[in-house]
């Protein structure tokens, strides 16, 4: 795995990436998010990433969503925003006259993109800036099945590919002396199961990742040195397990969303050695509101702890996010939900607290199928 012990900040600088804490581990993890659940808190069980949570489909469902994020960081004086707007995930639901529904997709499952400075002001030790970009994506084809009109079970064929690749730069006041690039591979082949159950007001949904291994090639170039190197190995990732519940319509109020994740990452090995990573539990609370005819208000909160400590101190990085967002309908195609998400992370450093700040603008284009089959009649 990546290790460095350098933190932030140098100047104000606007450029591609996400996270300054991106360089800790394999990246931030991220969700199967929609316009409307990341709204809610993000609870990922009652989102389309279940492939359980399709009991009432009954048209042909196609949902495109696009993120862009802003990200300020702060380290004593020093602050630096970065950004990126990029593709996030792709659903697509058909259904079958038995009742079957057939689940195709992409979503991201690490992003492990940053851009950071060595906190060196020195006129003599090189300064160190590490570019890095890439992530991890899951390929899902999949199948789903309601019973009795109550009842859904699903299951996902997840192919995990990847790679990131990361430009060290050692720079002096005479300019830069050397840059090194470390490029890493990731595969690996998992499963998702997904199960929900509905009896308004309520329905209550879980989805289930078991254990995978991820298979690494990391290849290290080092410029103006006589050789490269080249290493595989395997990291053992932990189980996902998520909970949502739902309730509504009550009066006014369309939805209460509640969710609920946990990856016991204390459980996760870099070739069968422990990872040193904290498991993880993320609650998420939500509210939708019907604040006028097709244009709900959404409302959520979630929290949680990163599975890996900040590189420089090992201390814990903690977030806390706040979520706003509504729907606009599109006559005769579907609609488009927007979400507005406020992060905010804290860590310890050995120059002090970094904080960090997120604002992330999410937008699903959701088509629901409009035709209908055209009945013939006699006479014409």
């Amino acid at each position: 795995m990546k290790t460095a012990s350098i933190t932030l900040l140098v100047a104000i600088s606007l450029t591609f990436a996400q996270s300054f804490f991106n360089m800790n581990g394999l990246g931030e993890p991220a969700y199967s998010a929609t316009g409307r659940s990341a709204a809610l808190g993000n609870p990922v069980a009652l989102s389309s990433g279940n492939p359980g949570n399709f009991i009432h489909l009954s048209q042909t469902s196609l949902e495109m969503t696009l993120l862009g994020i802003g990200t300020i960081g702060q380290q004593s004086a020093l602050t630096r925003a970065i950004a990126n707007i990029r593709p996030a995930t792709v659903y697509g639901a058909v259904p079958l006259p038995t009742r079957t529904r057939i689940l195709l997709g992409i979503d991201e499952i690490f992003n492990q993109e940053f851009d950071v400075w060595s906190e060196s002001l020195s006129d003599t030790l090189p300064r160190h800036h590490i570019q890095s970009r890439g992530g991890i994506y899951a390929l899902n084809a999949g199948i789903a099945q309601s019973f009795l009109s109550h009842i859904c079970l699903g299951l996902l064929i997840r192919p995990y590919l990847g790679g990131v690749r990361e430009n060290w730069s050692y720079i002096t006041p005479e300019g830069t002396i050397a840059t090194d690039t470390i490029a890493i591979d990731y595969a690996a082949f998992t499963t998702r199961f997904g199960g929900a159950l509905q009896f308004n007001p309520v329905t209550v949904a879980v989805s289930y990742d078991p254990p995978l291994n991820l298979n690494a090639r990391r290849l290290k170039l080092i410029h103006g040195v006589i050789r490269d190197s080249l290493r595989t190995y395997q990291i053992k990732l932990p189980s996902i397990l998520n909970l949502g519940a739902e309730i509504g319509p009550i009066w006014k109020i369309d939805h209460f969303a509640f969710g609920l994740e946990m990856r016991p990452w204390n459980q996760a090995t870099i070739d069968n050695n422990r990872a040193e990573y904290l498991s993880t539990i993320r609650p998420s609370f939500g509210i939708e509101y019907e604040l006028l005819p097709d244009h709900p208000l959404r409302l959520g909160y979630s929290m949680t702890t990163w599975y890996c400590l900040n590189s420089a101190t090992h201390k814990p990085i903690k977030e806390n996010s706040f979520h706003l967002g509504t729907g606009i309908p599109i006559p005769k195609f579907g609609n488009i939900d927007i979400s507005t998400e406020i992060f905010i992370r804290t860590s310890q450093t050995a120059s002090g607290v970094l904080k960090e700040t997120s604002a992330r603008l999410m937008l699903t284009l959701a088509y629901k199928e409009t035709w209908a089959k055209r009945t013939r009649r006699w006479g014409y």
